[in-house]
Order: C-alpha cells, then structure tokens, then sequence
C-alpha cells in the first residue's frame, strides 16, 4: 500500500531557505532517495511558520523507511543542513488520492490534521458519499487522506494559488457541517499552510 511521508525541519542556516531547497536539497538529496526505491513523488516546501520540509509518496512503507534513513545519512554528512534539526515527521498509509490526475504546477499546499476515531478509510467513504449527486466540476485540487498515528487522519492538499486553499479551506468547514462528515471530523483541525518550491512525480 502506498505510503506518505512529510518531514519538516526547525531552525536556519548559512543561505536563504527557498535557495537551500533548490540548489541542494533538490539537486542532491532528491536523487538519492529516487535511487533508493519506491518513490514516485517528491515535494518540497516552506511552511508559513518558517519550517522547510518535504512530502514524498512511496509505493510501500518499507520503500518509504530506507528514504528516511537516506535523508537521516544525508542531513548528517552535508554541511549544507547545519543549523538545522528535524522538528516533526508525519507518516501513514495512504487511504485515497483524491482528482490524483490533475495536471499543474502546485504553489501552495495545506496539511489538515483532524483527531478522529474514525479511520482514514472511513473519510474516504464519508468524503464520497457526500459528493455524490453534486455536479462533477473540474477540480484544481489534488488531496492526499493518510492515515496517521494517535487517532488522527491527515488530509494533504496541493493548489495551483492561495485563493484555491483559502476556497477549499472555507469549503471544507461547510462540508462539516453534514451530519455525517461532523460524526467523523468532529474537532477542528491543525492546518500548516506551506509554499511548495519544487514538486517531483
């Protein structure tokens, strides 16, 4: 099963984020986890909060732990990484890849974590049986349901522009509102609104 995987990194270092992302991270960690194995994709991002980090889908969870010990090798021989630590992993099996086949540069991202005793599976249902019967319209957001640990089911979406994610943000709180999507998600979720920089895949 196809796992997701987002690591985020905490502090600063001797160059400008956005150019640490492109011209090293991209340039050399990113070749070295696509010879690794299993990764079919690749996104970096800088979260608003100051973060940089990186998303990446691997075919199986095992595919996705030899990338994390190839990051972790990486990050500890590249001086480029110093002044930084990592601050946060989010992993988990995905459930759905929702509208996967759309086509466009993604700008913006949003990772929503709800705490649920629903099971990211369950989303999915819920998620579909209140789309059915609603006009089919061309989407321009692809969103990923993962099933993370500690009872929390993660939604990871990705946006051409900041008022695709400031709509969706918005449509999702009135997607709530059903009773059925209330039973499910019924806490408010921690959103991390990031800028992607580079997107692989």
């Amino acid at each position: 099963m196809a796992y997701y995987l987002v690591r985020f990194y905490s502090g600063s270092g001797d160059r400008p984020p956005e150019q640490l992302i492109r011209e090293v991270v991209n340039s050399e960690l990113r070749p070295k986890l696509q010879q690794g194995g299993g990764l079919t994709r690749y996104i970096t991002f800088i979260a608003d909060d100051g973060r940089i980090g990186s998303a990446s889908v691997y075919e199986t969870k095992d595919a996705a732990q030899n990338g994390l010990q190839i990051a972790r090798d990486w990050a500890n021989s590249t001086g480029a990484m110093q002044g930084y630590r990592l601050s946060e992993t989010l992993e988990g099996e995905i459930a759905a890849t929702i509208d996967a086949e759309i086509q466009y540069e993604p700008a913006f991202g949003m990772a929503r974590l709800f705490p649920t005793q629903a099971t990211a599976a369950q989303v999915v249902e819920t998620i579909k049986k209140a789309r059915a019967g609603t006009p089919s319209t061309p989407s321009r957001i692809r969103t990923v349901i993962v099933q993370l640990p500690n009872d929390r089911v993660g939604s990871f979406a990705a946006y051409e522009s900041q008022d695709s994610r400031d709509q969706h943000t918005a449509a999702i709180s009135k997607a709530r509102e059903i009773p059925e999507m209330k039973r499910d998600l019924p806490n408010d979720p921690e959103n991390i609104p990031v800028r992607i920089i580079t997107s692989t895949g």
